[in-house]
């Protein structure tokens, strides 16, 4: 079986570096499974090819709808306030048309293998 990648093109608040690390994606079920583990990819905007960050196994799921996202969830992803969270969300998800106040975000605790 092939293994599931995340990506990430930003490093918030330096996460990737912590033995247990959060990201916050769009509900997926099919994609996010707890205990599964997946290869974390960083691509740097300025070298394009992603770099491996290792192997980590996803432990807990929550979802949550992005008005609900507490100051502590904002700040722990992405060393951002609350607000300003909400305001990345909705940049990075500007031209797909989602529905924010019914489309659940997950936030996935991974920690590395």
């Amino acid at each position: 079986m092939e293994q599931s990648a995340i990506s990430f093109t930003h490093n918030y608040n330096n996460k990737l570096a912590c033995e247990v690390f959060t990201t916050v994606r769009i509900e997926n079920p099919k994609k996010f499974k707890p205990n599964q583990l997946y290869e974390i990819l960083l691509t740097n905007s300025n070298k394009g090819e992603p770099i491996s960050q290792g192997k980590a196994r996803i432990l807990l799921i929550q979802p949550f709808l992005l008005d609900k996202v507490s100051e502590g969830i904002a700040l722990i992803d992405t060393g951002l306030t609350r607000s300003k969270f909400i305001e990345l969300v909705r940049t990075i998800y500007k031209n797909t048309g989602i529905d924010f106040t019914s489309k659940r975000l997950s936030l996935i605790f991974l920690k590395y293998e």
